[in-house]
């Protein structure tokens, strides 16, 4: 009977380790699905974040480039203000080179007349 009770009470023992040692794996799996899981959420916060930081990034830059943009617009406008009016200027000064030399030539051509008739009058 001691034999027996003995050879019971260690089947008892090696059942009680199985469910131990099957307890410990299941907690074991548990906690690491656990931990799993956090990583995820923990990853898939982080992946955000560094989706918002891109995004914040690119808005930055674009917004720094249209700032260039219309920097060297504006800067191209002053440059065409300035080509238009240098164009009118020159244009204005060429038209009153014209008028001057037509109204040079129309006086010179008066005074000229006017010798000619003042002479062919003497003449008579």
């Amino acid at each position: 009977e001691e034999e027996e009770r003995a050879a019971e009470a260690r089947r008892a023992e090696r059942k009680l380790a199985r469910a131990a040692e099957k307890k410990k794996r299941r907690d074991s799996r548990r906690s690491k699905a656990a931990t799993e899981e956090f990583m995820d959420e923990a990853d898939a916060e982080y992946a955000k974040e560094l989706a918002v930081l891109a995004v914040a990034s690119a808005r930055r830059e674009i917004e720094a480039e249209l700032q260039r943009d219309e920097t060297s617009l504006s800067e191209s406008e002053e440059e065409n203000d300035y080509t238009i009016d240098d164009a009118r200027n020159a244009e204005e000064q060429e038209d009153n080179r014209h008028r001057h030399r037509r109204d040079r030539d129309e006086s010179s051509a008066s005074a000229s007349d006017n010798e000619e008739d003042g002479g062919s009058e003497l003449h008579e």
